[in-house]
């Protein structure tokens, strides 16, 4: 290679030319690789923060979901006057196929109107409905309280671990 190739145009270097050196020598590649590690290493309890966070907010909307879906379920079952339950009431338990199939309308014999409180996936349908560190949500459902003049619904949806999140 010439040194009328390495200038064209007026004077500008038109590319970079090293006589005898072809690549990068192992030590600058160690460098760049130790220094992609730490940028790695600074970035990733920032990224796990954001996804823990995600997970957080997610499972606060699905419960917050469940609990006005059971509220419909039992406004629309609870016999107001004579104090019966619905047919289908369990006082605690887990958001498995079952439940998820009431809340569904899928299942006619608890939920004999077919009314879908909230819509669920098929996997829901068949496995439970899944909080996002893939445990069943919990239940703990209680009957109507007299407050006043007014019956009022309580329920529980939680988390079966309270280690994976504090609410």
């Amino acid at each position: 290679m010439t040194r009328e190739m390495l200038f064209q145009g007026g004077g500008r270097a038109a590319f970079w030319y090293r006589k005898g050196r072809q690549g990068f020598s192992l030590m600058e590649l160690l460098v760049v690789v130790a220094v992609i590690a730490v940028l790695m290493g600074l970035s990733f309890p920032a990224i796990q923060g954001a996804i823990d966070r995600a997970r957080v907010t997610r499972a606060r909307a699905e419960i917050s979901s469940l609990q006005q879906a059971w509220l419909a379920y039992w406004n629309t079952y609870y016999d107001h006057t004579t104090g019966a339950r619905p047919s289908f009431w369990p006082s605690s338990g887990e958001m498995n196929a079952f439940a998820v199939g009431v809340l569904a309308g899928e299942n006619t014999d608890a939920n004999p109107q077919g009314i879908a409180f909230m819509d669920f996936d098929d996997q829901h349908l068949e496995d439970g409905f899944l909080d996002p560190w893939g445990n069943l949500y919990q239940l703990e459902l209680r009957d109507a309280v007299r407050v006043e003049s007014e019956w009022t619904f309580q329920t529980r949806v939680f988390l079966g671990n309270t280690a994976r999140a504090n609410y």
